[in-house]
This record gives C-alpha cells, sequence and structure tokens, in this order.
C-alpha cells in the first residue's frame, strides 16, 4: 500500500470532521465512522507501535534489552506502517531499526511522499538488531511509510525511526550498517582468552570479543568440524595488528579492527563487516569469503593467490600505492561483485631528486595474471563501481582499470567482465590479453576521467590472439581490437569528439553519474549498464555503492 497525497488529504479530512464533531459543528447525522487518523513522526525516536498500522502489521511484545519500549511491530502478511511528518523542511537521516533474524530473509522498503528512498533484504540472519539509513529531504506532511514482505519465519520486525537533522549537510546516498547488536556467545575479554578458546573449539562455536586491543594473532592447524565465528560484542571495539591463518580450516571474522588479514593453506575463511587497514593477502586458500569490509590498503589492498570458490562482495576498497585486487595463478571459481574500488595513491620516483628510489607504482583497479604455469578461470567480474581521484597520488601515473594480461600457456576461459561502471584515466581500462576460451566483456559503462581512458582493448601478447572473447553491448569512448580473432558485437563507441555531458549525468565517482541524459543517443542505444542502473535508479541500490 503506497500513500500518495490523495489518500493523505482524506486523512486530514477525517481528521478535521473529528474536530468539528468535538466543536459541535456537526449534527449527529453529519457525525463520520471513527476512521484512523494518521500518527505523527518527528524529529528524534519514534517507536514503531507509534505508528499507523495499515494493514499487515500488529503490534508484539519482546523481552530484550536493546528495546526500550518493550514492543515491536511485526507482519502477519504484507505490511505497511507509517505516519506523516510533524517536522520543519529539510535535510535528515532517516534510520530504521530491524531484527534481521536467521529463519528468513524479509524485504523492507521505505518511502517518503510517495517515492522510496531506500531498500534492504533482511539476510544477514544473525538474530540481531541492525540499522539501515538514508538521508533525505523531508516536507512537513510527507508521509514516512514502512513497506515489509515477510519470509519464511521472519516476519519483518521493525522496532523504532530515528530522524535526525543534516542541517547545511545535502543529503547522502544510503549506507547500512553491521548490527548493533552482537549474536549470544562465548565471551572474550583478550587476547589471550581467545587463544585458548580457539585451541579448545571443537567447531560451531560464536565467541564474541569485548572492546580492546588483541595485538597480532598467529593460528596454525586450527581445523574445526564446523565453522568458528569470531564477532564483537560492539562493531569494530576489537582491534587486531596482524591476523595471520595457516593450515586453518573454517574460521569467520566479523566486525573487527585489523591491519594484516592473511592466511595461507587455508579452508573456509571468512572476513564480514570488518575495517582493513592494511591488506587482505590469501595464498593458497580454498573457500574463502570477503564481504561487507571497508578495505584500505597500503602498499597493495587484497591479493588472492591461487584461491578457489571465493566470493568478494560489497566490500570499499581503496586507499593502496599499487593494486587494489590482484588474483593470480591458480585462482578459480570466483565473484567480484557490488564493490566500489576507488582511490589509488600511486608514487613516481622517477623525478623525485633522491637517488635511492628509482621508477613508479605500476596501479591497477583489478589485475589478473598467470602464475606457476596456472591462469586465472570460471571468475565473473560484474555490477562493481571504479574510479580513481586523480587528487590522490602522483598524477604523472594513471592507474589502470580491469587489466587481464600474461596468462599461462593455453590463455584465460570462462571470464565474465559484465555491467562494471569504470572511470580511470588510462588507456587500459578494460585490456584484455589471451582470452582465449569463453571470455566475455558485456554491458559495461565507462565515462573518460580528466579526458582519458574509457577504453576497451584487446592486445595481441604473449602470442594469443584473444579468439575465445566476446566484446558487446558496452558504452565506451574507443574500442580499441589488435586482433582480427575476438568476436566484436554491437557496442556503443561514442568517440573522442563527444563530451561525457551530453552522455552521462556525471562524472564517474557515483553510481548516478553513469545514468544516460535523458533524450541522448546513450539513453536510445540501451547499452552500457542500462540493466543495472535501472535496477539502482528503482532504489534496489548494493551497499557499498550506496
Amino acid at each position: 500500500m503506497i500513500i500518495d497525497r490523495t489518500t493523505l488529504k482524506r486523512a486530514r479530512r477525517h481528521a478535521r470532521k473529528l474536530d468539528a464533531i468535538l466543536t459541535g459543528l456537526l449534527t449527529p447525522a453529519e457525525q463520520p465512522e471513527p476512521e484512523p487518523v494518521m500518527g505523527k513522526i518527528g524529529a528524534g525516536t519514534t517507536q514503531a507501535e507509534m505508528l499507523f498500522l495499515a494493514s499487515g502489521y500488529v503490534v508484539e511484545a519482546v523481552d530484550r534489552p536493546e528495546i526500550i519500549s518493550g514492543k515491536v511491530i511485526r507482519t502477519t502478511g504484507a505490511g505497511a506502517a507509517m505516519g506523516e511528518f510533524s517536522g520543519p523542511a529539510g535535510s535528515y537521516q532517516l534510520e530504521v531499526f530491524y531484527f534481521d533474524e536467521s529463519d528468513g530473509q524479509s524485504l523492507v522498503e521505505l518511502w517518503v511522499d510517495g517515492q522510496k528512498v531506500l531498500s534492504w533484504v533482511a539476510d544477514t540472519d544473525d538474530d540481531a538488531l541492525h540499522r539501515s539509513s538514508v538521508d533525505v529531504n523531508i516536507e512537513p506532511g510527507d508521509v514516512i511509510e514502512i513497506k515489509a514482505t515477510p519470509n519464511a519465519g521472519e516476519p519483518a520486525r521493525i522496532d523504532r525511526i530515528v530522524i535526525t537533522p543534516l542541517g547545511d549537510k545535502a543529503p547522502q546516498e544510503p549506507v547500512e550498517d553491521p548490527a548493533e547488536t552482537p549474536v549470544d556467545g562465548v565471551p572474550i575479554s583478550n587476547a589471550a582468552e581467545l587463544k585458548d578458546a580457539l585451541a579448545s573449539a571443537q567447531g560451531g562455536e560464536v565467541f564474541v570479543l569485548k572492546d580492546g586491543d588483541y595485538g597480532n594473532l598467529v593460528l596454525t592447524g586450527q581445523v574445526y568440524g564446523a565453522p568458528i565465528s569470531i564477532t564483537c560484542a560492539s562493531w569494530l571495539g576489537a582491534e587486531f595488528g596482524e591476523i595471520r591463518m595457516t593450515n586453518c580450516d573454517g574460521l569467520k571474522w566479523t566486525g573487527i579492527d585489523v591491519e594484516a588479514f592473511r592466511a595461507y593453506s587455508s579452508k573456509n575463511v571468512g572476513l564480514v563487516g570488518s575495517s582493513v587497514t592494511g591488506i587482505v593477502y590469501m595464498k593458497d586458500v580454498d573457500g574463502l569469503m570477503v564481504e561487507g569490509n571497508d578495505i584500505e590498503g597500503n602498499f597493495h589492498a587484497m591479493l588472492l593467490n591461487d584461491v578457489r570458490e571465493f566470493k568478494v562482495t560489497g566490500n570499499k576498497v581503496h586507499g593502496a600505492q599499487e593494486d587494489l585486487m590482484r588474483i593470480t595463478g591458480d585462482s578459480h571459481s570466483g565473484v567480484v561483485e557490488e564493490n566500489f574500488f576507488f582511490d589509488t595513491e600511486p608514487e613516481d620516483y622517477r623525478n623525485d631528486g633522491d637517488p635511492t628510489t628509482e621508477g613508479y607504482n605500476h596501479s591497477d583497479f583489478i589485475q589478473m595474471f598467470g602464475a606457476n604455469g596456472k591462469t586465472p578461470r570460471d571468475i565473473a567480474i560484474r555490477r562493481n563501481l571504479m574510479f580513481d581521484d586523480r587528487a590522490t597520488g602522483d598524477k604523472t601515473v594513471t592507474p589502470q582499470g580491469i587489466f587481464v594480461s600474461d596468462p599461462a600457456a593455453g590463455g584465460y576461459s570462462n571470464l565474465l567482465i559484465e555491467e562494471n561502471l569504470i572511470a580511470v584515466n588510462s588507456t587500459n581500462s578494460i585490456y584484455i590479453n589471451g582470452g582465449q576460451d569463453n571470455v566475455v566483456v558485456r554491458n559495461n559503462s565507462l565515462i573518460p576521467l580528466n579526458g582519458g581512458g574509457a577504453i576497451i582493448r584487446l592486445v595481441l601478447k604473449a602470442g594469443m590472439d584473444n579468439r575465445g572473447t566476446l566484446v558487446e553491448g558496452n558504452a565506451c569512448k574507443v574500442l580499441s581490437n589488435e586482433s582480427t580473432a575476438a568476436k566484436i558485437g554491437q557496442n556503443f563507441v561514442y568517440g573522442r569528439d563527444v563530451a561525457p555531458a551530453e552522455l552521462f549525468s556525471g562524472e564517474g565517482k557515483a553510481w548516478r553519474d553513469y545514468l544516460p541524459v535523458a533524450g541522448s543517443s546513450l539513453e536510445a542505444s540501451g547499452m552500457g549498464a542500462a540493466a543495472f542502473l535501472a535496477e539502482m535508479a528503482a532504489g534496489k541500490v548494493p551497499a557499498a555503492l550506496r
């Protein structure tokens, strides 16, 4: 149920009639049947049970310490709960606190004045209280509505709405925070307790770290029958220097603050909702999940060498001098999806006057190459945003976008590079060498950065001709094909003489910048990441791109 202005006026009309009854202006015959009146939502906290429950939502008593009022609302079917904003016009942060439960994945949407401003699927499945938020302009009288669709045993429980004025700050893209309340588990107070707990664990345990400095942690031969979960009592409250795992199996880390996260010859490693301020380094790992993290690199940000069955999704990866992400050797069966890669910081030493330094950093957003006779394969790189702020790093170095080169014998096979949004200054915005078997570059949108980049290059190198490469549906400035064996489908190649502002809505830092200008030839073509952009324009924006 979407409340539009007509419905809102009807609610206000009934309210005025009720006022008239109280003042004796209507006769009993003219008195209307009692109808619910739209609740009010002002700045600050509004408990969910105080909203107008239009359909499908009921109030439920709960006994949890984080629920101050002791009540939430839950669905009995598709539900809608709403209220009319009573504060002054302005920019606000609008937060919804909800339960994410382990027995289902409900869909929740937030609407303001008949427009959907945020939606999410409660799929963390940790039985904890979470919040989702969005910055938005709100006018007096605007209806703020929560719509929810339950799933399996999860009835989309909502605790409260919090509205905070932003002052002069303009609305930003929405964000979704990790759980406010940790899952139940064995409390751990310090590094010694953590080591003892991991040494005695049998598998399946959950350890909850209290806030503190846990130093460096070196684990060798820790193998469990079921995965161990290490989480935090408060998000990023547990701080580590380095976590190093060797010959380990079944360790998932959530919500930690760590400088270096490393694994060697290990299996089933997870890093979720955490902050990394140095590097994620994986060597010879089977089963890797890196999801929802902020990874700020140092020299590199994330290196995957001989990693199988991996999933890298929803991360913000930035700040490295060289590669933001590297995939090499016998790495396969992986997905790199819905990440935001931004701001490499390369250094150029060629003219710095220091005889002890030379050369420059060779920076890539994602680099892939063969090693030890093996070539990465069976990998999808899709729906990522890549933007290089030229204000960071030396301007004499131009970081490359997706750089796929130097394969081992046989070349690359089964690679999908699809629906990525890329704005880098390099001529190698997407670079393919050795795409010999089912390498597909499809429906990517490329924006020039400071006039350079937005170029797809297929090169003849290492004796390989890209005979198994297909390029189709992309929007780019230039498509450079040095080989005659690759298959080139229909693409929107707009050339060097067209101003990007005639085609795109911005410079490429945010996903909205890639929306085609209304009435432009790009919009008419339907090419680039059109389907992905349409989904986001409709409110389905991946967390890392908000």
